[in-house]
């Protein structure tokens, strides 16, 4: 079975590509794999998060109201 493959080709005329990009250059090498694995599962925790707390949110504003 082959390996999934990822080509990353930021455009750098969009600045958040260029900031990623720029962050990505000053990891070495050797880490820079686990650096974009670590970002991926970062971002998604934080969307959890982000979606929980505004769950809690709405029921407590809904309870309040009521």
């Amino acid at each position: 079975m082959k390996r999934p493959q990822y080509v990353f080709r930021p455009n750098l005329n969009e600045p958040q590509h260029r900031r990623a990009w720029a962050l990505l250059q000053q990891m070495p090498p050797a880490k820079r794999k686990e650096f974009l694995v670590q970002s991926i599962l970062t971002a998604e925790q934080t969307n959890r998060l982000e979606k929980s707390i505004r769950k809690v949110v709405r029921e407590e504003l809904q309870a309040v109201s009521t």
